[in-house]
């Protein structure tokens, strides 16, 4: 038997960086803004969706090693 994997399909939104302490509070702009209309960042219910965080070039920003080049986090819109 053979198996066959298929990856699922991702398409680029957006770009973001994180502040000084590390986060992204506006990660995505506010539901129903004008911004999400522009940007066309509405998320779609029962869509999965990846957040890449790339690890590596904050590290070597602060001159320091890093073990995972980037991080990927997947999660499902449930309900949006």
């Amino acid at each position: 038997m053979k198996s066959l994997i298929i990856a699922p399909l991702y398409f680029f939104i957006l770009d973001r960086c994180t502040n000084a302490d590390g986060r992204c509070p506006d990660l995505l702009p506010l539901r129903g803004s004008e911004e999400e209309k522009q940007a066309g960042t509405a998320l779609v219910a029962r869509q999965t969706y990846k957040v890449i965080f790339r690890t590596k070039e904050y590290f070597d920003l602060t001159n320091r090693k890093s073990f995972y080049p980037l991080v990927e986090v997947c999660v499902n819109a449930l309900d949006v």
